[in-house]
């Protein structure tokens, strides 16, 4: 009983410690930007926002879930897993709904620590090596970055841990909530629940196997009313629509496309098209083109500038003459694709990816202002920028190794989990941006944390 109130009161003084702290960067990074704006800022705000936010209150107001967009797109741009969070705190505190949602991120963090601990525990990982590990969860700002954001990066990371607590523990209805929180959430990371439903019809494990098809319906009662609306399957990523009003047309789904031969930087990429958008003449198109390597520019540079002509025109998206001009446009653009594809094959299935996942992989995540500006070139920031990149790296490169290790099969699964996630984003979705990884980071710690290396060396020899 004594040792029981010992781990459990060392357990509580981490996270409070830990919630404290993240609460300490974020309330100074918060007035910093205030102090620069000269603003009485809630939250950081972002170009997202509205698409998370909006719906929810337009659904109080008219009965719809949509944002404020044009086009159809904005009956679906975003998943309802986060809206339906604000739209629980403005109900309860209304015009205070972001302070709500701030609460509800710290609190979620808090418990996350409490989480992280109790998974340590239930694999009888030592006392001292949990409480060194969770600290190190709790001390680094990367695990609660996003946590006065209004995205879904500020409640994702706690959502994916619990879901996995409860899968390891057997909680079923907490793993319910949690999972189809999880999914309504973040879609992207369906990757975990799916490989957690595979392992539990291996194991035959009955209960488990109805709670997690359970959990998947409402994502798929979702994708149906997308599809529905749309009437087209309109896949993960549902924002772009030729009834859109809005930059998210197939003109601009076309040279996503074609710039994903080359681009990982998805900050660029929207850099450029935006920029082109707005350009007022060519010199301008010309100087973003430089930005586009140069084995690319000849055949893009006239694509930019048909795209500048299509997006100014006053009659967009509307005119039937207009519709057949981006038709045209997309044509082109999908045979300038084909083109430059056959003629970069090792840039398209090599390079690039290999670029995105360097990109993800040598971002250190402390995305504050008071760490990118204020701190930086400090001493004490830059070693802990080197740290944090180090210990990201390490996790992925743990999941790697838990992989020939004789470690329980669930760990093998959620490594693997981590390992696809991360082809994914890679591979397929490219252009990222670095937050993307957010979700994964109290999982990846984890991993560092269940590497026994004397065992490393023996079972991978062995497996050969």
């Amino acid at each position: 009983m004594k040792s029981f109130l010992s781990h459990n009161y060392k357990m509580l003084l981490i996270a409070l410690i830990g919630a404290v702290l993240a609460f300490f960067w974020q309330e100074i990074n918060l007035h910093t930007l205030n102090a620069i704006q000269s603003e009485n800022l809630q939250t950081i705000p972002t170009a997202d926002d509205a698409s998370y936010l909006a719906p929810p209150l337009n659904f109080l107001e008219n009965g719809e879930w949509a944002d404020n967009s044009e086009g159809i797109s904005r009956y679906f741009q975003r998943p309802p897993g986060y809206g339906f969070i604000y739209l629980i705190s403005y109900l309860t505190l209304g015009e205070n709904a972001v302070i709500g949602l701030k609460f509800i991120q710290w609190l979620s963090y808090l418990l996350s620590i409490i989480l992280f601990y109790k998974i340590l525990e239930h694999f009888q990982i030592s006392t001292k090596k949990t409480i060194v590990f969770t600290s190190i969860f709790a001390l680094l700002p990367i695990y609660s970055g996003f946590m006065y954001y209004t995205l879904t990066e500020g409640i994702s990371p706690f959502l994916l841990l619990v879901s996995m607590y409860a899968f390891f523990k057997k909680k079923s209805t907490l793993l319910l909530v949690c999972t189809i929180l999880l999914l309504l959430v973040r879609p992207q990371l369906i990757i975990f629940p799916l490989l957690c439903l595979i392992f539990s019809i291996i194991q035959k494990e009955k209960r488990q196997i109805t709670i997690l098809l359970i959990a998947f319906l409402p994502l798929i009662f979702w994708n149906l009313r997308t599809t529905f609306i749309a009437k087209e399957w309109m896949g993960i990523h549902p924002i772009y629509s030729d009834k859109n009003i809005s930059l998210f047309r197939p003109g601009h789904e076309a040279l996503t496309k074609l710039f994903k031969i080359w681009e990982y930087d998805g900050e660029r990429f929207h850099t450029i098209i935006g920029s082109t958008c707005s350009a007022q003449n060519q010199d301008e198109i010309e100087l973003l083109n430089t930005h586009i390597p140069k084995q690319f520019q000849t055949d893009v540079f006239p694509l930019l500038l048909q795209f500048n002509q299509l997006y100014q025109r006053e009659d967009y998206g509307k005119s039937e003459d207009f519709l057949q001009t981006e038709r045209e446009f997309v044509q082109t653009v999908n045979h300038t694709y084909s083109k430059l594809l056959r003629k970069n094959l090792t840039t398209n299935y090599i390079v690039t990816p290999f670029l995105s996942a360097k990109y993800l992989l040598t971002k250190s995540q402390l995305n504050l202002y008071i760490f990118q500006k204020t701190f930086r070139g400090s001493w004490w920031m830059e070693i802990l920028r080197i740290c944090c990149v180090a210990l990201i790296n390490l996790g992925f490169i743990a999941c790697l190794f838990i992989l020939f290790q004789p470690i329980k099969i669930e760990w093998k699964l959620i490594a693997l989990a981590c390992l696809i996630y991360l082809f994914y984003l890679s591979f397929f979705q490219r252009m990222n941006e670095e937050r993307y990884l957010v979700p994964l980071l109290p999982i990846l710690l984890l991993m560092v944390s269940m590497i026994r290396v004397k065992s490393v060396r023996f079972t991978f020899i062995k497996n050969l």
